[in-house]
């Protein structure tokens, strides 16, 4: 993989040794394991990727953390029903700037479609109603886009990507908020062995 070969580390550069799958066990507990190893391809893939940069994921996981202290101590100064639709909107991180870039209700409309109905009016509210809440947390993503492009600043352009990938995976960022210190533990045994991780892991995912 390119990320590999930018850290100075080929797929595979450990001859003779392979990683089992209760090698990859006793890395972790199982359940943790199975987070990611049931994640879907692409996210599980981009995940080990990011891993491979132990530091740095590091640095995201923090980030990570404080972007969602930041929006709890916001959502604090609202009410209950506000709280909601936040919530319900947040979840959702593609339509963050879209919503607070639509000028009319047909592209409103057009934004939403084919969107869960619980979510599309969640939506609506926050754009024709509830401006100030949408405001907030539109200015917070823009506040940890600046802070994640100073922590990827200088690094390759194939970490760089990685990460980005990354952090537009929603499945992904899941698994490393709940299960960081494992994933950088699989992410160790990744950068080891390519391939004998990733046959531990569909071992796993297939039981």
């Amino acid at each position: 993989m390119a990320l590999l070969l930018v850290l100075g580390t080929a797929p595979g550069a450990s001859a003779g040794i392979s990683v089992a799958p209760e090698e990859l066990e006793a890395s972790a507990e199982r359940g943790s394991l199975e987070a990611i190893a049931l994640l879907p391809p692409e996210s599980r893939a981009v995940l080990l990727d990011a891993a491979t940069v132990p530091d740095l994921l590091q640095d995201v996981v923090v980030l990570q953390r404080l972007s969602s202290e930041r929006f709890r101590v916001v959502l604090s100064d609202f009410t209950p029903a506000q709280q909601i639709l936040a919530w319900q909107v947040i979840s959702h991180p593609e339509l963050i700037d879209p919503l607070a870039r639509v000028d009319s209700l047909d592209a409103l409309e057009t934004l939403l479609a084919g969107r869960p109905a619980s979510l599309a009016r969640a939506a609506r509210e926050l754009v024709l109603r509830e401006r100030e809440v949408l405001e907030e947390i539109v200015a917070l993503r823009a506040q940890t886009d600046r802070e994640f492009a100073a922590l990827i600043e200088g690094r390759s352009l194939t970490v760089q990507a990685t990460y980005r990938a990354l952090v537009a995976d929603p499945d992904a960022l899941a698994v490393l908020e709940e299960q960081a210190r494992v994933v950088a533990s699989v992410g160790a045994l990744y950068l080891r062995d390519t391939e004998g991780t990733l046959s531990a892991l569909d071992a796993l995912a297939a039981d």
